[in-house]
């Protein structure tokens, strides 16, 4: 259940964050990031099936920074289903068979029609994704030249 966009033609903006610290510039597209994949996250949110119990508050998103074997990738985010538990202190309980939950719902199972949830949040969205991180980046980039001057 892997679904997965790549953004193009960044290269002027690639140029202008490589000024930024290594890390500094992780932490500056991550919050880019962050921002930028918030239509996806409320997407799949709202339409999560609300009668399997835990999937809608199961719904996060996760970052994963490059490897030395994968020099290109400077940051992964992985949005959707995937905590094992919600909630913090006594309100804290784990989330039963979220992928199971998951997996049903995107593509049915014998007891269920598939309503499709995570697909169309990246199909519906990407546009605005790309818009919006993009748009955050150029912010970065502005923000730092304006600081440097």
């Amino acid at each position: 259940m892997k679904e997965s966009f790549f953004i193009d033609g960044l290269k002027d903006l690639v140029k202008d964050l490589e000024d930024i610290d290594p890390k500094n510039r992780v932490k500056e597209i991550r919050a880019a990031a962050r921002l930028a994949v918030q239509p996806i996250i409320e997407y799949q949110k709202a339409n999560a099936n609300f009668n399997l119990g835990d999937l809608e508050a199961s719904i996060n998103v996760a970052f994963r920074v490059g490897s030395r074997s994968d020099p290109a990738r400077v940051l992964t985010a992985r949005v959707g289903p995937m905590k094992k538990t919600s909630g913090r202190g006594d309100d804290k309980h784990d989330l039963i068979r979220i992928n199971a939950k998951a997996i049903a719902q995107e593509y049915g199972n014998v007891k269920q029609v598939p309503i499709p949830f995570i697909r169309p949040s990246l199909e519906n969205n990407k546009d605005r994704v790309m818009t919006i991180f993009k748009t955050e980046l150029k912010r970065i980039v502005e923000t730092r030249r304006n600081g440097k001057s």
